[in-house]
């Protein structure tokens, strides 16, 4: 950037999962809209080794003059994501949800669904979108192929799915906040810890999920079992696992009959 000139800094905000997704946008926007600074704290360049990065956060928080939320189910479901869009919610400055891949503008959750949303695999939406910076910030943009753009977000946004789903062969249930509802999978080899307090938002995550629910006394179990439901056991997949209860009952589930 040149000295003298004032820089206007946009804020990218998105799940650690979505990280090249995230460079990819920064480096096209600083090219392609002179005056443009993005901050992308999966960029080693913008949270150098060393640095008080919450601090650093906060700091470009305050800075920034727009935010970009990238709205993918793997953003929606992190809970620093959601921090870092309140420091802007009851502010005048602008914060666009970018909605890419199973998450569209039109289906877009609460509250972020009280935001005009825009859908950054659809080159239509991307032309809207350097037009609501050139108008917010005042600088004018390079010709930017918003054809080739979308493409390039519809495929990473593909190849991160795709590296996900490596990750979690062999698992069946739903991903719950950070952690998983394991109807099945190889949980077995992992530490039982004790039972965890069963939550409304378990028991909504899956039935959106595709799963049906129950509760069994102890002595009940294998009678659910041969009907198809197993344990629920929330877990890390990596160390731990453990039972949900509500009262004195066990969760169960089963996949939904089609």
């Amino acid at each position: 950037m040149n000295k003298g000139h004032k820089v206007t800094i946009i804020f990218i905000s998105h799940a650690a999962s979505d990280n090249d997704l995230a460079l990819l946008i920064k480096s096209t926007f600083e090219e392609k809209i002179p005056g443009i600074e993005a901050f992308c704290s999966s960029d080693p360049t913008d949270l150098p080794p060393g640095t008080k990065w919450p601090i650093e956060i906060q700091d470009k928080l305050k800075a920034a003059d727009i935010l970009l939320l990238l709205a993918t189910s793997r953003g929606l479901n992190r809970p620093w994501v959601w921090f870092e869009c309140g420091t802007f919610w009851f502010s005048p400055k602008k914060l666009i949800p970018l909605c890419i891949g199973k998450v569209r503008k039109a289906s877009l959750p609460a509250p972020f669904s009280e935001r005009m949303a825009l859908n950054l695999d659809d080159p239509k939406d991307v032309d809207i979108l350097i037009q609501a910076i050139e108008e917010h910030t005042s600088l004018k943009s390079k010709q930017l192929n918003v054809i080739e753009f979308a493409n390039s977000i519809k495929m990473k946004d593909k190849e991160i799915s795709e590296e996900i789903l490596k990750e979690d062969e062999g698992w069946i249930g739903v991903v719950w906040k950070e952690h998983f509802l394991a109807y099945d999978g190889p949980y077995r080899r992992f530490d039982l810890i004790e039972d965890g307090v069963l939550e409304q938002s378990m028991k909504d995550t899956l039935t959106k999920g595709g799963f049906d629910y129950r509760f069994s006394q102890k002595d009940k179990i294998t009678h659910y079992t041969e009907m198809g439901y197993h344990i629920v056991f929330l877990t890390d997949r990596k160390s731990w696992r453990q039972k949900l209860i509500s009262g004195k009952q066990i969760f169960m589930a089963k996949p939904k009959e089609k």
